[in-house]
């Protein structure tokens, strides 16, 4: 079940409004220039097997917003389901694309240490250095193999629903239900090979750090 935070205001003097970002679980609504406040409180419903949280005016009782969830519902049917599954595949391939950039820039910086150091460090660091940079760059590369053939599919199945134009539109809501469908899956798996990367990439750094060091102790 993921958890979504619906930023609209419902109810009150600001009704239709975005609730400010640092809210919390309950804030006061003052509208500029006016001297009436609200007070909003989050509350929560679940829709798709999705737990949502809306921004309520106080003064809404409990009946009266599941009455308008109800009807929200039943009118546009999947759509807050989808528009969230879309910001959420979004966010989760900027973060991909920047922790990328990172890890490469990272690697070019550990090549830079390890090619300058190797008349300086002894066998041990030296050699250390380089499988721990090796283990971090092959997973980095596993990944992006295993995502490259994944988008690959991902745009042949897309290619193959624009042929039929009869069933163009079903085939495209579902080549974006799999496409969110599989950012989510893949995410904790994503987490976890940025942190094997990122981990043996680390554990270079000090090692070389520590013959650098050893060869400054040395020189002196």
């Amino acid at each position: 079940m993921n958890e979504y935070t619906l930023r609209r205001l419902l109810g009150g003097i600001a009704n239709g409004k975005d609730a400010p970002a640092d809210w919390q679980n309950i804030a006061e609504w003052q509208e500029p220039g006016a001297e009436g406040t609200c007070v909003y409180e989050k509350r929560e419903f679940f829709h798709g097997g999705d737990k949502f949280y809306v921004w309520v005016a106080a003064g809404v009782t409990q009946d009266e917003f599941l009455s308008v969830m109800f009807w929200h519902r039943e009118t546009y049917r999947g759509d807050l389901v989808a528009a969230h599954k879309e910001i959420l595949r979004e966010s989760v391939s900027s973060a991909m694309s920047y922790t990328n950039v990172i890890l490469v820039v990272g690697y070019a910086a550990l090549v830079a240490l390890l090619s300058q150091g190797k008349d300086v460090f002894t066998p041990l660091t030296y050699f250390s250095a380089i499988i721990f940079t090796a283990i971090s760059v092959v997973a980095f590369i596993l990944w992006e193999i295993f995502g490259m053939v994944v988008r690959s599919m991902i745009n042949i199945n897309l290619a193959k629903a624009v042929r039929d134009e009869f069933t163009y539109i079903e085939k495209v809501r579902a080549h974006q239900e799999q496409v969110a469908t599989l950012m989510r899956y893949f995410q904790p798996a994503w987490v976890t090979v940025v942190g094997i990367a990122a981990g043996f990439g680390i554990a270079a750094f000090i090692i070389m750090l520590s013959g650098y060091v050893h060869a400054a102790w040395l020189a002196l």
